[in-house]
């Protein structure tokens, strides 16, 4: 039952299934790479926290090198658009 289901994990349990929603959600309606990127480490840090809390320390520490991976090319992207841009002027 439904009761079960939350007692049992707790809202927790609730994370795997709000990431797949939001990353299959992010599949089919973003478009925007960056949007995507984004998409992906929020993803990543719900699955994160999933981890952490069912004790699965390998899972969250490829995540957190995917999850810092994503930061790192995200800033660097930012970075990049922001000084080609300021270039060009």
């Amino acid at each position: 039952s439904t009761v079960n289901f939350l007692s049992d994990g707790g809202m927790i349990g609730l994370l795997p299934v709000a990431a797949t929603v939001l990353y299959t959600f992010g599949c089919h309606y973003i478009r925007h790479p960056n949007i995507m990127r984004l998409n992906i480490f929020v993803n990543t840090v719900l699955w994160i926290g999933y981890s952490l809390t069912v004790l699965d320390y390998v899972t969250a520490l490829t995540d957190m090198t995917t999850a810092v991976v994503d930061g790192v090319v995200m800033v660097w992207v930012f970075f990049k658009k922001k000084v080609l841009k300021n270039l060009t002027k």
